[in-house]
């Protein structure tokens, strides 16, 4: 804690192998139970995946691209060793993702409420009013996205970084990091920080984070009065 020499390396990268899909997916989905879908070795191709009826979605050594998920409610989903190319993810709900590339994704309130993401890259895609609550992140990076009002109670980050991605009204309370790389932020808004432990910045974007340091402190700042 406190001043470092430079690093180009902080936080370890993913681990993604790329999924090789065997087939073009027909139209049909493999479930033990109706209600527990599975897509398993597919590519499935742009166009809407109408999810009425399903409960569970896994994905597992598959290539989405250009999809919209649609429902009357959203499933539980997991991936593995799968990729989101394009793919309108808007209120999805996760409950694990391990070896997943999401590249130029909608993912306008998605919920991660307490899901395991391990060794996953989000590229280009917009995350907004998003639930981070309790979320465990490993070797996770964000690439060129937007946060913007995620709620990130209690997370639990090792080894992330957030090169190009902009930072806007992200609960960081109760963070607990190891290896959190900040430094290619393009904006670092934080709100309700405890402590940044584990956390790296470069000298330049302290100014961002100097109220929220100051009131993590206990410092209580007087407001500036325009003159009458």
């Amino acid at each position: 804690m406190g001043w470092i020499d430079p690093i180009v390396s902080y936080a370890s990268p993913p681990r993604i192998t790329d999924p090789e899909p065997g087939a073009v997916w027909a139209g049909a989905v493999d479930g033990t139970v109706d209600t527990r879908w599975e897509l398993f070795d597919v590519e499935v191709r742009a166009g809407l995946f109408e999810l009425d009826g399903c409960e569970a979605l896994d994905v597992e050594n598959s290539a989405l691209d250009g999809v919209t998920f649609v429902g009357e409610s959203m499933p539980r989903l997991s991936a593995s060793r799968s990729s989101f190319v394009g793919c309108d993810l808007s209120g999805a709900r996760f409950d694990s993702l391990r070896n997943v590339r999401l590249v130029d994704c909608k993912m306008v309130g998605a919920d991660f409420a307490g899901a395991q993401l391990i060794d996953v890259s989000f590229e280009r895609c917009v995350m907004r009013i998003v639930n981070f609550r309790m979320v465990t992140l490993r070797r996770v990076q964000f690439v060129d996205s937007t946060l913007h009002d995620v709620e990130a109670f209690d997370l639990d980050a090792e080894d992330v970084a957030f090169a190009g991605s902009d930072l806007e009204k992200v609960n960081v309370d109760r963070l607990r990091a190891r290896r959190v790389d900040l430094r290619g932020a393009r904006q670092l808004g934080l709100e309700r920080v405890s402590a940044l432990n584990g956390c790296l910045v470069e000298d330049r974007q302290l100014a961002a984070l100097t109220f929220q340091l100051a009131f993590a402190a206990g410092l209580d700042i007087e407001r500036a009065v325009d003159p009458i």
